[in-house]
């Protein structure tokens, strides 16, 4: 935790909560709807079921699109790689903590609960950093590109 805490405190704000505080606070609303709307889908009657017919390349591959999309639109407009991180998430939490694609069947409830929370941040953490380079990336090379 100490070199976490080490390596974020040589890093400049702006990177890691965003340059418009507005847009940072707009982010994080955002990421708390996203779990909550993702976890009130999972638990409606049916969808997790249908979900594992489909698991593999649909949902899966099409949230991973949709969540680099949404990360890497934040950091275009304001950078923040923890609002980045934090949108992802938010909605990875919903879905595990339902048990979706997950598979989880261990009868010790702390073990559940570790994953539930354990994948959320290995993928918020990979999701997250890779749409939010994405994002600065395509807002750096649209204005070199005006420049020019």
């Amino acid at each position: 935790m100490l070199l976490i805490c080490t390596l974020f405190s040589r890093v400049p704000p702006r990177l890691l909560y965003g340059r418009n505080g507005a847009a940072t606070k707009g982010g994080l609303v955002l990421a708390g709807l996203l779990f909550v709307l993702s976890y009130l889908f999972w638990r409606l009657p049916g969808v997790s079921e249908a979900a594992y017919d489909l698991l593999p390349v649909d949902v899966i591959g099409g949230g991973i699109v949709v969540l680099l999309l949404l990360a890497a639109a934040h950091a275009y407009l304001n950078d923040g790689l923890i609002v980045s991180w934090l949108l992802v998430f938010g909605s990875l939490l919903g879905a595990t903590l339902n048990r979706v694609g997950v598979g989880l069947t261990s009868s010790d409830p702390l073990a559940v609960l570790a994953l539930s929370v354990g994948l959320p941040l290995g993928g918020a953490v990979i999701i997250g950093t890779s749409g939010h380079l994405v994002g600065v990336g395509l807002r750096v090379l649209i204005r070199a590109a005006a420049v020019d």
